[in-house]
């Protein structure tokens, strides 16, 4: 919406930003498709069993606030 109402402030017609508009929006698809896959892929692998453990583990091994800084 703001960068509608710059548009209009600066002199665009309103038919023009929403035809721009419209077309940009779908070419953000894509990137936020593997966004999506990237987060999920994520997930799932934290979760295994396996991989869990290693975290529990590693989330161990810092025994000062001192020691997350290095």
């Amino acid at each position: 919406m703001i960068v509608f109402i710059i548009g209009l402030l600066l002199k665009e017609s309103p038919s023009k930003l929403a035809i721009q508009g419209g077309k940009n929006f779908w070419t953000l698809v894509p990137f936020t498709m593997q966004m999506v896959m990237i987060i999920i892929g994520g997930y799932v692998v934290a979760t295994t069993p396996v991989v869990n453990k290693l975290i529990q583990l590693l989330a161990k091994i810092p025994k000062t606030g001192k020691a997350l800084s290095r």
